[in-house]
């Protein structure tokens, strides 16, 4: 990953998130993730390549991690997917980072994502468009966070990210912890 910019030290106020991936798994479509493709159904919504899940839907991919003055945090091959419910059929789309060995020997992403949290590794993480909440606020979701960290609940960390799809500025997203039994079982 490469950006090239005389000021690139000062061109970001958040971390920044680059994510390479072959188009194709993207935008094919036949297998695209990212589009309504080949399993698109007019009039239902919840149909579309991008509705699909399970491991034939997974595309391998490399995320890079960089802080906001442009230094390296975290880079490492892992799988990708659409993630999400409804918002599936957004334009910016929830993705979900997970480890494997397959892809490059790891189990784990292994990095303090969050600094409020003792933890240095993490299954998956994923990375949500800030307009999820569809009308009602950009960062509806990230306030309730917030709340509920003083509430003695389970909540979900998340970090702000100016996110890059294969060198593209794809918006401003938020990283978060994956809700799921690895995150119960590191809690």
């Amino acid at each position: 990953t490469y950006f090239i910019n005389e000021n690139i030290e000062n061109r970001f106020s958040t971390a920044v998130l680059s994510v390479i991936l072959d188009s194709t798994d993207l935008f094919s479509y036949d297998t695209g993730i990212y589009v309504p493709g080949k399993r698109y159904i007019p009039g239902i919504v919840k149909s579309g390549n991008y509705f699909e899940k399970g491991k034939a839907w997974e595309r391998k991919g490399w995320f890079s991690l960089f802080s906001s003055d442009g230094e390296l945090l975290h880079k490492q091959e892992l799988g990708i997917e659409i993630q999400g419910n409804i918002s599936r059929v957004f334009p910016h789309k929830a993705l979900e980072f997970t480890a494997k060995e397959c892809y490059d020997g790891q189990e784990s992403l292994k990095y303090p994502f969050f600094s409020a949290l003792p933890f240095t590794n993490y299954k998956k993480v994923i990375t949500r468009s800030i307009y999820a909440a569809h009308d009602f606020s950009i960062v509806r979701d990230e306030i309730m966070q917030e709340i509920a960290k003083n509430l003695d609940v389970v909540y979900q960390e998340w970090l702000p990210v100016t996110t890059f799809i294969n060198g593209e500025y794809w918006g401003f997203q938020v990283m978060r912890e994956k809700l799921d039994d690895n995150y119960l079982h590191q809690h």
